[in-house]
């Protein structure tokens, strides 16, 4: 079964030497928990693409866990842009 799901990049500044946890590759992304949680509903009901305030991990993002979440939406800091973003905790690793 062939994705449809649109990849959007998030792009950082590369050469980050921050050792901590990373949302990986792949990984759906949001910017805010509300959008998140639109985007889980969207899923759970079929649609296959991010809806316009979330998009897919293109690269391992390093991050600063603000928050974490189990049932919902984990907040995190991007480590070289500091932008705010919320992700699944099962999207984190070390």
């Amino acid at each position: 079964m062939k994705k449809t799901i649109a990849a959007i990049a998030i792009t950082l500044a590369a050469g980050s030497a921050f050792a901590g946890q990373s949302i990986q590759p792949g990984a759906i992304v949001c910017f805010s928990s509300k959008a998140y949680d639109t985007q889980m509903k969207a899923l759970a009901q079929g649609r296959d693409k991010t809806i316009p305030q979330c998009g897919i991990a293109g690269k391992p993002i390093p991050v600063i866990v603000v928050e974490q979440n189990l049932l919902s939406a984990s907040e995190v800091q991007a480590v070289d842009n500091g932008m705010t973003l919320f992700v699944s905790i099962e999207d984190l690793k070390d």
